[in-house]
């Protein structure tokens, strides 16, 4: 059974289709973590196998503290699991997923520059910390071509296989 995936934000909404090349609709976008921790409560997903998606820079939900770290890639990716359900930590411990997105493009040197996007954590949050962002067409470049050239972005894609 393929896993449901449920992210918080618009950017981890687009850079999970593009990662797992299924598309915007298949991914079942919610507004904050704590929204994620709802939806993975639901009686409907009890029993499935269910990943969320959620930036290492808020404070957790109480559900999340039932997960155990199953995984840990270059402090900027973690892995958590409770019986069907999985959590993926995107970003440095205490930042948002900006920050797992810089370090991918210095991992597959890429400029960000090149792609029309600011090199700094407190641009890049410009650009991304909006609802366009999950149609921003520079972002969809640049993810593609790290989904290519970046370990951390094929570790994620791994961890999204979950269940299939």
């Amino acid at each position: 059974m393929k896993p449901e995936i449920i992210t918080e934000c618009y950017v981890d909404t687009l850079l999970m289709a593009i990662v797992t090349d299924t598309g915007k609709e298949s991914i079942n976008h919610q507004y904050g973590c704590h929204n994620v921790a709802k939806v993975m409560q639901n009686r409907y997903y009890a029993n499935r196998p269910t990943i969320g998606v959620i930036d290492n820079d808020k404070k957790k939900p109480l559900y999340f503290a039932q997960f155990k770290n199953i995984d840990t890639h270059k402090d900027i990716l973690v892995l958590w699991e409770h019986h069907q359900h999985r959590i993926i930590s995107v970003g440095a411990k205490n930042k948002s997923i900006e920050s797992f997105i810089l370090s991918a493009a210095q991992e597959g040197e890429i400029n960000m520059a090149d792609y029309g996007l600011p090199n700094t954590l407190e641009g890049l949050q410009d650009i991304t910390k909006t609802n366009k962002s999950m149609n921003n067409e520079l972002l969809k470049k640049l993810f593609r071509t790290l989904k290519d050239k970046s370990e951390s972005f094929r570790k994620l894609g791994q961890w999204l296989q979950y269940g299939e």
